[in-house]
């Protein structure tokens, strides 16, 4: 009897073990997000900050009527799934991205910013770069969040 319990066992903890291991296996892996906060002007004279070079060609395509970038602030962080990444913005606003998991082949996420009633889902490929306009400064002054995600670290 006691051989059949120990047996008994030994079953139970096989299995508890197999279904963490596919559980492990089946969970949504993590991404690398970043996050860049652009200010774009319309000038007479072009200006791209050294840190948005990697970025220049799809600032200037999806930005065309402005003619200088700059950088304004910058962070990354490696997400699992339901984690979140925060931004300070510009008075007292802060953006936040969480991500929910993939689905369909594609990560999924949520970019809030409840100051400005901002809630968007996004689903994104790897690798691809979504840009939010956050708001107009001025007349000719533009601020942009470019959020960058990816499956390993750039």
């Amino acid at each position: 009897m006691k051989k059949m319990l120990k047996n008994i066992h030994i079953l139970i903890f096989t299995l508890i073990i197999q279904v963490l291991l596919i559980s492990t296996a089946l969970a949504d892996p993590p991404i690398f997000v970043k996050l860049t906060l652009i200010e774009a002007e319309k000038k007479q004279t072009s200006y791209m900050d050294q840190a948005l070079a990697s970025s220049q060609d799809k600032l200037i395509k999806k930005f065309s009527q402005y003619q200088s970038f700059k950088q304004i602030g910058n962070i990354d962080k490696k997400l699992n799934a339901q984690q979140t990444i925060s931004m300070s913005l510009v008075k007292n606003i802060k953006a936040n991205v969480l991500y929910e998991g993939e689905d369909q082949n594609k990560y999924k996420l949520r970019l809030q910013i409840p100051e400005k009633k901002v809630d968007l889902e996004i689903k994104s490929q790897n690798n691809h770069t979504i840009f939010q306009v956050m708001q107009k400064n001025q007349k000719d002054t533009l601020l942009i969040l470019m959020i960058n995600i990816s499956s390993s670290i750039d």
